[in-house]
């Protein structure tokens, strides 16, 4: 097998664990806010939120989470399901970095009493990476009998067409 065969293997194989993976992600955030949601509400506190709304908003991002967590675990390749966990992560990401950029002095509460340390980009960062692994999951065309279209890799070798 050639390097890029193999490449190809690896990449695919990551893409198509992606979905299961951000869903594990979006889990362990539900759970560990539903056993410690003190830090969560403190982080929505700190946008001006009343303490009993906040509880309230970290109820429903237990919800959404878990439900999202779930959806994306059972149905890896629903593009619904990707598109909702990609366009909640760019939300949070947003809180996040208005988080760090204001100086929060409380943790994010992502996951619980496990972030209670003041947010800093490595928070960012890990979910612009979750955002590109779910769209690497994109580019793998399973039916296409194992071949991966990147998307840079398309972009440079196909002027810009999927590759396939």
């Amino acid at each position: 097998m050639t390097r890029s065969g193999r490449l190809d293997r690896v990449v695919r194989a990551l893409a198509l664990a992606a979905p299961g993976l951000v869903g594990g992600v979006f889990l362990a955030g539900a759970v560990l806010k539903a056993v410690t949601p003190g830090p969560a509400a403190d982080a929505i506190g700190g946008f001006g939120v009343s303490p009993e709304h906040a509880m309230v908003a970290v109820g429903m991002l237990v919800a959404m989470e878990g439900a999202l967590g779930v959806w994306l675990a059972l149905a890896p390749g629903s593009h619904a399901a990707r598109v909702v966990a990609v366009g909640s992560l760019v939300v949070l990401s947003g809180g996040l970095g208005w988080m760090v950029t204001h100086r929060a002095p409380t943790g994010c509460g992502c996951l619980g009493s496990l972030s209670a340390m003041p947010p800093d980009w490595g928070g960012v960062a890990f979910n612009i990476a979750l955002i590109g692994a779910l769209v690497l999951s994109w580019s793998v065309d399973a039916s296409a009998g194992g071949r991966v279209g990147v998307v840079v890799r398309a972009a440079g070798e196909t002027g810009g067409r999927t590759a396939r």
